[in-house]
């Protein structure tokens, strides 16, 4: 037994110094390491209770957690998994109050590939993929907390941010760009119903230019606020009609130019002013 102002040391010796299987108690923090021993380091198998009560049981190398070992804090939660010089690094899995991640560390950070779920108080979701400095950084697959949403893509720092495709609970699909998880940019929205909008996403609305295809209306043109607006084309299926021209907030509405089809193959043409669907001067 060794004691000194700073620990009292029981176990085995080798040259004076601790050396073999040992305990070590610190007197000024409480806390206190049991284990093996080399060279008066902590250095093999051995267990680590710090003052705040979580502890560390597993590799050391020279005085530093290297290899594979458990750290588990005091309220439950834990890291197992690989160190080198006393940070995660490796793989290892994570878990703690807010989610549980499996995967790679370095320098103590999430970083590299793995998945991890997120604890909600309805459910859960969870990601896939690629991860930076503790974060969502790269391509990955996130399912969200209804199961049924689904988004595999670009993350920037625990964003959806880039190209990537969305997969909605109704059964709607979104490929395309997106911004802090709304579709903006270019995309393609192909509906439950089988309709499908190409074109110009702005904060989730379709604006500038886009073409919209359904059973029953073909519009290529401008748009704004989800609506048509500006310069654009609408046929509309059924009736055989072709309307070209300005649109404004959903309506023709400006100058354009009407065609209609007849089952006997004429067509008649009408050019003029509009003002909400309805022509006013011809």
């Amino acid at each position: 037994m060794e004691e000194t102002d700073a620990y009292i040391y029981t176990g085995e010796f080798k040259q004076n110094l601790f050396h073999g299987k040992g305990k070590m108690v610190f007197k000024e923090v409480s806390e206190s390491y049991e284990g093996e021993f080399e060279n008066g380091m902590r250095h093999g198998k051995g267990t680590y209770i710090f003052e705040n009560g979580s502890y560390y049981t597993g590799l050391w190398f020279l005085n530093m957690r290297c290899g594979y070992g458990e750290y588990v804090r005091m309220n439950g939660t834990y890291y197992k998994g690989e160190w080198k010089d006393n940070e995660r690094n490796g793989f290892g899995e994570e878990d703690t109050l807010s989610d549980n991640y499996t995967g790679s560390f370095l320098k103590n950070r999430r970083n590299g590939n793995g998945s991890v779920v997120f604890k909600r108080k309805k459910g859960s979701e969870s990601y896939v993929g690629s991860f930076k400095d503790d974060k969502m950084h790269g391509r990955g697959i996130f399912t969200f907390e209804d199961r049924r949403k689904k988004y595999i893509g670009e993350i920037h720092e625990n964003c959806v941010k880039g190209k990537g495709e969305m997969r909605y609970a109704n059964g709607s699909r979104y490929i395309g760009e997106f911004q802090a998880e709304t579709r903006h940019g270019m995309g393609t929205m192909m509906f439950l119903d089988g309709a499908n909008y190409t074109g110009n996403w702005f904060l989730g609305l379709r604006h500038n230019s886009g073409k919209f295809t359904s059973s029953t209306i073909i519009y290529d043109g401008q748009w704004q606020k989800d609506v048509f607006h500006g310069k654009g084309k609408e046929t509309r299926i059924k009736k055989n009609e072709i309307y070209e021209g300005d649109f404004c907030n959903g309506y023709r509405h400006g100058q354009g130019v009407l065609i209609i089809k007849r089952k006997d193959g004429s067509e008649s043409k009408v050019e003029g002013t509009w003002r909400f669907n309805k022509l006013k001067k011809v």
